[in-house]
């Protein structure tokens, strides 16, 4: 395989393993990594073989400074590709013959310390399971336009679908959603699906698919999201997203595709699917979002090296928060394409700094996914929270500013927690990077914002019979929500 880290190996006829670090350039044998100006990294090499088995262990650093090895990700799965032969090696034959069978499979290399990996399909998951069930929301197969961005929405009435589902005249009943699985159709052209929930009371019904680069500020607190990469993902037993009521009455998808080439014969049908349960779970989940591109933000190109960063302080977390905090069950980084490293550095109410939680080292647009905790991280009152992004711009010859466009940039950490009325919708200094106040988004921008959790949850909401969503003048507010934190919960 063209561009792959290769490692061969085999076992003598004496029991000693041989481990060879290579590099794939072509559908052809690998080249050692010695021989292309590499070094071979490596160590620890042990083997055996009975019983018809084979069994070799090697050891590497995760980054070896080598131009031909691969970075190995901390907490991220990556495509590993397994070849053998069933007869003949370099000892018998006196070369490395090609394989006869090849398997494929996406391995945690090196997991982060608390992280569960148990990704699993969500539907077989819960198909036996009489007290789960599931919607599917998807954007309607339709032709997405030869523009270089483009967004799209579809409004849906939760109640409605699950009155219809049910079979139950129970209207405006709370569910828990406790799971997320993406229903991808054309991933080439997909860059993001977000689930937005409608405050009924503002909004007016919309059954049709409309461009949404405005949607109403009153439909703004994310329920889920999925990026490129991205995988199923649920909640703890002991938590659950409100589904259902008035809350989240109406539900949109909005769907961004990047279509920088232009194509005119490009279809989508993506979605998501919903797990969710009559069975109300102890607590309410939400997300807190930190980070964001301000507008009129600049890369400078050419440098190998330009960091962009925001802060939530503890004066904020201190005045927000309740005094027992948060419990942090899973987080998602997100930028575009040429940001390479992105972490939270989280200062404890005693002092202690933790920089390295939420962190990603080796970033990858392709391969994004949502990190999902065994047991919770606590965040306390008093907190403070920097979100820090590392761009390489060398090979931009322009300026990269903020925006929407893959080709533009942003830096956004979001954090699913419970319970939902404890902690933060959105927290924000004044950005680094100042801007010019030109409009009155940027004077927005500028100022500091602290915004605590809507104080809300299942435990003293009742259902009300009303009416709900859809607007399409709030370009200014809605860009604002995009470049601040696209794929994070806020309240304007």
């Amino acid at each position: 395989m063209a561009d792959s880290d290769v490692y061969m190996a085999y076992v003598k006829k004496d029991g000693t393993a041989v481990v060879v670090d290579g590099y794939a350039t072509g559908r052809f044998k690998p080249t050692l990594d010695t021989e292309l100006g590499g070094t071979s990294d490596v160590t620890n090499i042990s083997g055996s073989v009975s019983n018809g088995r084979t069994s070799i262990s090697f050891t590497r650093k995760l980054d070896t400074s080598d131009k031909n090895d691969l970075l190995i990700k901390i907490g991220l799965a990556m495509n590993v590709i397994f070849s053998y032969r069933l007869q003949g090696n370099p000892e018998t034959e006196g070369d490395w013959l090609v394989h006869s069978s090849t398997y494929s499979k996406e391995l945690y290399l090196y997991p982060r310390e608390n992280q569960d990996l148990n990704v699993i399909n969500l539907t077989e998951k819960y198909q036996n399971n009489t007290d789960v069930y599931y919607q599917d929301i998807r954007i309607p197969k339709s032709l997405i336009p030869a523009v270089d961005t483009q967004y799209y929405c579809k409004m849906f009435d939760i109640n409605k679908m699950i009155s219809t589902q049910l079979k139950t005249a129970n209207y405006g009943a709370t569910y828990h959603a406790i799971g997320f699985e993406p229903l991808i159709d054309n991933e080439k052209m997909l860059h993001h699906i977000v689930l937005y929930s409608c405050n009924y009371k503002n909004v007016d019904y919309n059954d049709s698919k409309f461009e949404c680069f405005n949607l109403h500020p009153d439909c703004n607190s994310i329920v889920a999201t999925w990026g490129v990469g991205q995988k199923s993902y649920d909640y703890p037993e002991e938590a659950g997203l409100i589904w259902g009521t008035n809350k989240s009455h109406f539900i949109i998808i909005e769907a961004h595709y990047t279509n920088s080439g232009l194509l005119n014969d490009q279809y989508d049908n993506s979605g998501m699917r919903v797990f969710f349960t009559p069975k109300i779970r102890k607590n309410d989940i939400a997300t807190m979002g930190f980070g964001g591109v301000v507008i009129g933000l600049r890369l400078e190109p050419g440098k190998k090296v330009v960091h962009h960063s925001t802060f939530c302080p503890a004066e904020c977390t201190l005045k927000s928060m309740n005094p027992d905090g948060v419990k942090v069950v899973s987080f998602l980084l997100h930028g575009h394409l040429i940001l390479k490293r992105i972490w939270a550095e989280i200062t404890l109410p005693d002092g202690t700094v933790d920089s390295t939680t939420f962190r990603d080292d080796n970033y990858d647009f392709t391969h994004q996914e949502m990190v999902v905790f065994k047991t919770p991280y606590v965040i306390k009152p008093g907190a403070s929270i920097k979100a820090v992004c590392e761009y390489d711009t060398s090979s931009r010859t322009n300026y990269t500013v903020g925006g929407i466009k893959s080709s533009d940039e942003m830096c956004v950490i979001g954090l699913n927690y419970y319970p939902a009325e404890n902690g933060l919708s959105a927290c924000q200094a004044k950005s680094d990077v100042y801007v010019k106040p030109e409009t009155p988004l940027d004077e927005l921008i500028n100022k500091d914002r602290c915004e605590p959790a809507e104080k809300f949850s299942h435990k003293s909401y009742f259902a009300e019979n009303g009416k709900i969503l859809a607007s399409a003048s709030w370009l200014a507010v809605k860009m604002a929500y995009l470049l601040l934190i696209i794929i994070l919960i806020i309240n304007i």
